[in-house]
């Protein structure tokens, strides 16, 4: 503790909590030294902590002592020419790392209307567009023009395309136009392959009722998208 600090103002007891700062006052009756400024350097420094410079030192003269800012940090919220004032706190923040330029790979699941739904690992960065064409591109019955093909694709998404208000002919389609109708998961897809394979063609709408895992909730929020013929 240098000499003139005001130790009746702290806790000396109390126990230190790890990246906490603990400022010291100088007792009322020690003036102030009109030479110098203690200041704190915390944040994308090399070298946080607190430091003694001339008065009228800036706020690059401070990070310069504090070994200069790291690869990480985000200078342009600060003012670099500020003078620095007696028993302030610089922090120098990071930089926010847009996720299109992250590095690494993502995986997004690939659903509705497109030719290979499925599961892709990607280049971060990579495009709905993009994502679209490692599926095997659309199919003809997708409508893209609701989606924003040049959103960069975050990692664990699932990306659905959605069918024009054309209906489904559920007699005859595969599973990516199946899956592509809203309200019908890729597990109620396959039970619709697999029904009308054993039991043939749908003759109605509402034949889809006796498809397992389609109840009267289900069938009444796919109707508008479907037919059979």
């Amino acid at each position: 503790m240098i000499e003139g600090a005001d130790a009746d103002a702290v806790n000396m007891a109390e126990l230190l909590e790890d990246g906490s700062s603990y400022i010291v006052p100088p007792g009322e009756n020690v003036p102030p030294d009109d030479g110098m400024v203690v200041v704190h350097v915390w944040g994308e420094v090399e070298k946080p902590g607190l430091y003694e410079l001339p008065s009228g030192s800036r706020v690059t003269t401070a990070l310069t002592v504090a070994g200069g800012s790291t690869e990480r940090a985000d200078l342009s919220g600060l003012n670099l020419a500020e003078v620095l004032e007696d028993g302030a706190r610089y922090d120098v923040p990071i930089l926010a790392v847009a996720e299109s330029e992250a590095v690494g790979d993502v995986t997004v699941h690939m659903a509705g209307a497109v030719v290979t739904p499925g599961i892709y690992t990607l280049p971060n960065g990579t495009r709905v567009i993009d994502a679209i064409e490692a599926a095997g591109g659309t199919l003809s019955t997708a409508d893209i023009h609701t989606l924003n093909l040049a959103e960069p694709v975050r990692d664990g998404a699932r990306y659905a395309i959605p069918v024009l208000r054309a209906t489904v002919n559920v007699n005859i389609a595969g599973m990516g136009e199946l899956e592509s109708v809203p309200g019908i998961s890729r597990t109620i897809a396959e039970a619709i392959m697999n029904y009308r394979e054993a039991a043939g063609a749908f003759m109605a709408v509402d034949d889809l009722l006796d498809v397992p895992g389609i109840g009267p909730s289900t069938l009444a929020a796919i109707r508008p998208f479907v037919s059979v013929g």
